[in-house]
């Protein structure tokens, strides 16, 4: 006779945290002023766990770094933002995509 399979189960993912997202690729290297760029949004928990279903609220903004505001409070300061799109993959990813229309450093948030 077989005894009871034990097996490590974790914990559900809680809601969404921003600050332990990652994109994936790591990173944007560099991308062309007018032309659109892709990156894919991986979320996780504020514990850091991976999230597997979509269904939450992402939104993406870039504003210029010489504007010397950070992207997230670029709309009530009145600086000029670039909106970006966002796709739910319904698996915990998003695909973002963005253009820029000048050359120059971009804060993303």
């Amino acid at each position: 006779p077989r005894g009871p399979v034990l097996a490590p189960i974790c914990a559900k993912a809680g809601p969404l945290s921003p600050r332990h997202c990652k994109v994936v690729p790591p990173g944007i290297a560099k991308a062309t002023a007018g032309i659109a760029f892709k990156v894919d949004l991986q979320c996780f928990d504020a514990d850091d766990r991976k999230i597997y279903e979509g269904g939450a609220r992402v939104r993406v903004r870039a504003v210029r770094e010489d504007e010397g505001v950070d992207a997230s409070q670029a709309a009530s300061r009145g600086a000029e933002m670039t909106e970006g799109s966002v796709e739910d993959n319904n698996d915990g990813t998003y695909t973002i995509t963005l253009s820029c229309s000048e050359g120059g450093d971009y804060k993303v948030a």
